[in-house]
């Protein structure tokens, strides 16, 4: 007894594994990850944009201060050289004139001895306290 192909038994079917119903909800699947996947990357994007427009405006500070930084520091090495000019020519005079007893053409020295320049200090020190025992007084 053999059945016809169209009274095949349910259970020996072949069955359709996709069927009209799950295309649709695929497809709206797969153009939502689309537009998802399109979102972030476009979020990605701008923000990458924006970071590179932040670097490039810190590079240019940068670059500024490195200039401000250089000229300062060349500023500083022409007032290092002036000041050792000065102190070397400032102490090759007070050399001549205090150890080898020079003068200048129309110059008279005069040298104090140490005990006239310590009595000179404690007059200048006892003026002041009387000044300030007046004060005292008066005040």
């Amino acid at each position: 007894m053999s059945l016809p192909a169209s009274h095949t038994p349910r259970r020996n079917r072949p069955r359709s594994v996709t069927t009209p119903a799950l295309k649709q909800p695929a497809a709206l699947t797969s153009g939502l990850a689309i537009l998802i996947t399109t979102i972030l990357f476009l979020l990605a994007f701008f923000s990458l944009r924006s970071s590179q427009q932040q670097a490039k405006v810190s590079e240019n500070s940068l670059k500024k201060l490195e200039q401000e930084i250089q000229g300062l520091e060349s500023d500083l090495e022409r007032s290092r050289q002036a000041t050792a000019n000065n102190q070397s020519d400032l102490a090759r005079e007070k050399v001549i004139r205090n150890e080898l007893l020079g003068q200048k053409p129309g110059e008279i020295i005069l040298q104090v001895p140490e005990r006239e320049r310590q009595q000179q200090k404690q007059t200048l020190e006892t003026t002041l306290n009387s000044l300030d025992e007046w004060k005292k007084l008066l005040f």
